[in-house]
């Protein structure tokens, strides 16, 4: 039955995408707290739905109409990058 299989695979996806987001947010609650400063801000409004080896996150800006981000977690890559915004 191969739909079978489609749909766990679906339902894995979709709960991996749950977990990654999760873990993006409360990431950034801790590190990056205030939505009002501007190297803060780059941690939100975005949909994680991937976390890379070296802990960077791959996500989908929400705002910019479905841009890809990618989201350092190394605090002076944050720097940098947002530097460049």
């Amino acid at each position: 039955m191969p739909w079978r299989t489609f749909v766990w695979r679906i339902a894995l996806w979709i709960g991996l995408l749950l977990d990654y987001e999760e873990h993006r947010k409360e990431w950034a609650a801790d590190v990056f707290p205030n939505y009002e400063d501007p190297e803060d801000r780059i941690w939100y409004n975005k949909l994680c739905f991937h976390i890379n080896a070296n802990g960077d996150y791959i996500a989908i800006e929400l705002r910019a109409r479905g841009t890809m981000v990618r989201l350092c977690t190394s605090v002076t890559m944050v720097q940098a990058i947002s530097a460049l915004i």
